[in-house]
Parts: C-alpha cells; sequence; structure tokens
C-alpha cells in the first residue's frame, strides 16, 4: 500500500488558521494539546522559562552513529512542533508584563502551571479573565482547580496510573508495572484539545471565551468509566481475571505473541476459532466446550489445552490461520514493527518534519484525520528561545527595548549548568 505519511503544510492553512495561542507549559501534556493545535493550523506561541523546558533532553533519542538524536531531541518534538518559542523570566515585573501583552493578542491561553505560581507571576487565570472576555483560558494540573490537592505537583504516573486507579484496575503488582512515557499525558492533552475546541465554537456563537479544565486524575477516571460506573455502585473492584477464553494472549512457537480478542455474546466466533485451531470437536454439540456457560465454568481448562497448541506454531502461521477463519487476533508487535505496520502508514499515522539543521525526519502524527483539513505538523519543534527577538517585535519593541530586556534578565535563553540541556548547548 502506499505510504500515506503526512508532512509539513503551510502555516496558513488548517482549521484553526488565524487562531493564536499562548502556552505557559512544560513537560508533555499540555504541550501535546499545543503541538496539535500547531497541526490544526493555530499560531501557537510557547513561552519557556529562561532555562527552557524541563522536558528538554531527558528522555531517549535514536540511538548509534549519524543518528538524528545527535542533533535534536527527537521525543521533544512531538509536542512541540509547529511552535515559536520565548525564553522569559517570569518573577521579573518586565517579563510578567511580556506575558500578559502575548495574552492580550490571542485567541488562547493554554497552562500547566499550578494556580499558586500563577498568581506569583500575575497570571491568576480569573483576572485573566476578568481582562480579556473573548479569551479561552484552558487549564491542565494533575488534580483539578479546586479541592486540598489544588497546589499539589503531579506527573501522569502518580495521578493517571496510581491514584486514577488505571494500575490497580490492571491487576499488576506496583512495582511491576512501568507506564510508558507520557501515556497519561497525550490522553490528557486530547482531552484539553477536545475542551478548547469546544469553548472555540461557543465563542463564535456568542462572543466570550471562559475558563475550561482539565486534569491527569479525572482523565484516568474518563478512561476507566467502564469499571468506575459499577464502582460508584457497588463499590467492588473489578476482578482482572478474564473468563472468557476468546480473551486471551498466547505464546507462539516462535516466542512471539497473539492477541485473540472475541466476546462472549458472538457465538458465531467459537466454531471459527475451533477451526482455525483444529479443534473442531470442541463444537460438538455434546461437548462441554459447546456451550457459551461451559466455557465460562471451563475456562482454566481450556486456557491451559490451548497454550500448548499454540506454543506448537509459529505467528505467521498463526496470523494466517485466524485470518482466513474469521477470526478477531492481533500481534502483538514491538515499537520497529509499529513504525512499519503498513495499516498504521495507509491512514497517515506517521509525519515528516524538516529540521533546518538536522534534516528530514518521520514523527507521529495527530491521532486523526479531517480530510482535507489540512491536519500535519507546520515545522520542527524550536530551539529555547528561538523566536524571542521576533515575538518582541510583534508586540511593537524596538532594538534598543529588546537589548535592555536581555541586559535585565528578562529574556532570553541561559541553561542551567550541568543539565541535559545545558549538555546538549555545549555540543553547538
Amino acid at each position: 500500500a502506499e505510504d500515506m505519511a503526512q508532512t509539513e503544510g503551510p502555516v496558513s492553512d488548517g482549521p484553526l488558521a488565524g487562531v493564536t495561542v499562548v502556552e505557559v507549559a512544560n513537560w508533555i501534556a499540555a504541550p501535546s494539546c499545543g503541538a496539535l493545535l500547531a497541526d490544526l493550523g493555530a499560531s501557537v506561541i510557547k513561552v519557556e522559562a529562561r532555562s527552557g523546558d524541563s522536558m528538554r533532553y531527558v528522555l531517549r533519542s535514536p540511538q548509534g552513529p549519524g543518528k538524528l538524536g545527535d542533533a535534536i531531541d527527537i521525543p521533544f518534538q512531538v509536542d512541540n512542533r509547529g511552535k515559536r518559542s520565548i525564553c522569559v523570566a517570569l518573577d521579573t515585573v518586565d517579563g510578567q508584563r511580556i506575558v500578559r501583552a502575548l495574552i492580550a493578542k490571542a485567541d488562547v491561553f493554554t497552562t500547566n502551571l499550578l494556580p499558586e505560581r500563577l498568581t506569583k507571576f500575575g497570571l491568576d487565570l480569573n483576572h485573566v479573565m476578568e481582562m480579556h472576555p473573548r479569551l479561552v483560558v484552558a487549564s491542565l494540573s494533575g488534580w483539578g482547580l479546586s479541592g486540598p490537592d489544588v497546589n499539589r505537583p503531579a506527573f501522569d504516573t502518580s495521578a493517571y496510573f496510581a491514584r486514577g486507579g488505571i494500575n490497580g484496575a490492571m491487576g499488576l503488582a506496583p512495582n511491576r508495572i512501568k507506564p510508558r512515557a507520557g501515556q497519561g499525558d497525550h490522553q490528557t492533552g486530547l482531552a484539553m484539545l477536545s475542551a478548547i475546541l469546544a469553548a472555540l465554537l461557543g465563542r463564535a456563537r456568542t462572543g466570550k471565551g471562559g475558563l475550561v479544565e482539565v486534569s491527569l486524575i479525572r482523565t484516568a477516571t474518563w478512561n476507566l468509566a467502564t469499571d468506575i460506573s459499577a464502582a460508584l455502585i457497588d463499590g467492588v473492584q473489578t476482578s482482572t481475571r478474564e473468563t472468557n477464553p476468546l480473551m486471551q494472549c498466547f505464546c507462539c512457537a516462535d516466542d512471539r505473541y497473539v492477541q485473540i480478542a472475541m466476546p462472549f455474546s458472538e457465538t458465531k466466533y467459537w466454531p471459527r476459532f475451533c477451526k482455525a485451531t483444529g479443534l473442531d470437536e470442541w463444537c460438538h454439540p455434546d461437548h462441554p466446550y459447546s456451550t457459551v456457560r461451559g466455557r465460562a465454568r471451563r475456562r482454566d481448562e481450556i486456557v491451559a489445552a490451548l497454550h500448548p497448541v499454540f506454543a506448537a506454531v509459529p505467528l505467521a502461521e498463526w496470523l494466517r490461520r485466524l485470518g482466513e477463519a474469521g477470526c478477531i487476533h492481533a500481534p502483538v508487535q514491538t515499537l520497529a514493527e509499529v513504525c512499519a505496520d503498513p495499516q498504521l502508514r495507509e491512514n497517515g499515522a506517521f509525519a515528516t518534519v524538516h529540521h533546518p539543521t538536522a534534516g528530514q525526519f518521520q514523527t507521529v502524527a495527530a491521532p486523526f484525520n479531517v480530510h482535507g483539513g489540512g491536519v500535519h505538523p507546520r515545522g520542527p519543534a524550536p530551539d529555547p528561545g528561538e523566536h524571542t527577538e521576533a515575538v518582541l517585535k510583534s508586540l511593537g519593541l524596538g532594538e534598543g527595548e529588546i537589548a535592555h530586556l536581555h541586559q535585565s534578565g528578562a529574556v532570553g535563553f541561559v541553561p542551567v549548568p550541568h543539565t541535559p540541556l545545558s549538555r546538549w548547548t555545549a555540543k553547538l
């Protein structure tokens, strides 16, 4: 199939062309929303601390000589592509004045700073909304904007996976769980995007913006809503024991795994599965496995019998047999296999980005398509403070004023010594 990887588009196209976003946020969750807003055509100005976003150069980059990871921060590119960056000291009067001036010209203001920090930096959300009634203000936090933990820091490992119930619902011992970087963050970033788009649509009708808020812990409860809705009634922890023998993962002869996924309620799948596995006798009316009730009662017995059956045949052959029989299944893929998956490529799951010094590379595209809508990256992630002068000039500041801001320490990138970002800077 043809590789439908998306390529960069002009800044002026896209459903959100003409929308200006000011992002005062770091790490992954809120910035990932900003990246999607940029993909949709918005102009996104990323306000970083003078030391740069704390997320820069802390995750794994591609290994080996000549790899892009030696030149740019590949994971950071995902959540910050298509933005402009200005480094500002928010603890200075001039720095706060600059950010307020940017917000005054914006349509959307996104932040993941805790309320007490926003107040400290002169960015109290209620005050910002009073000053700019058409502005959409979007807050992303660990715990929400009210309650005893409102000013408590969080990452997705604590708020989303642990306290949000995800880890407990998976049924694994806490020390055996290793969530991957950004799993809960990216889910919450999508929630933030949805809320912002709804607020922009509302503003188009009423002329008024407003506050939208999302949190890591509430996104977790929504993702677990099927289980939590029942627990709200009876308080029972959902069992992680799968009673359906056709909802299992089996190891094949080549130590690869295949996931079987067919519901109990659809009885049509049992004969198909028996045919694929060569166990047609299990479908005979007199066999104890022939009924849904019989299979539920003997689940452990059936699964134990199936393990050696699957272990005798390699994965590729199982995929062929199961596919020909009409069974719902999928291979458990490695990351390299996901990257090469023709189904993903056919549907535009990856995008090509052009970097001015590192060249061309592929990244993960937005998790949706708007056909004909021009949704794709608007360029690479910026270097820290790369657009500081240009953004300040857009506010009407002259060369002398900008020079004074640099000299006073209100703007400009200054890496903290002995950090991953400072080591990258030393290579330049």
